[in-house]
């Protein structure tokens, strides 16, 4: 069997994650907040007020709409420090 006809032998490309700055950041985190109605996400009943990375940037998490949750302090404080919530 050929390096080409071995399935272990795929091998995933890796891609560099995506960063906006400025104002295409900010237009970003607002088209989030939008989607969310000015909602937590996790709650559902306080004011989003932090933009979350489900995948951390420093974990290669992009910037974008997907990897984005428009969080209230306390959940967003709960997601990174207290590690209560899924």
């Amino acid at each position: 069997m050929s390096v080409a006809e071995d399935p272990r032998a795929r091998v995933r490309q890796k891609r560099p994650p995506v960063r906006l700055e400025g104002a295409a950041y900010d237009a970003l985190k607002l088209r989030v907040f939008v989607r969310a109605h000015g909602l937590c996400e996790d709650c559902k009943t306080a004011r989003a007020t932090d933009p979350h990375h489900v995948v951390f940037r420093s974990h290669g998490g992009d910037d974008s709409e997907e990897n984005l949750r428009a969080l209230c302090r306390p959940c967003h404080d709960a997601r990174h420090w207290l590690k209560t919530l899924p």
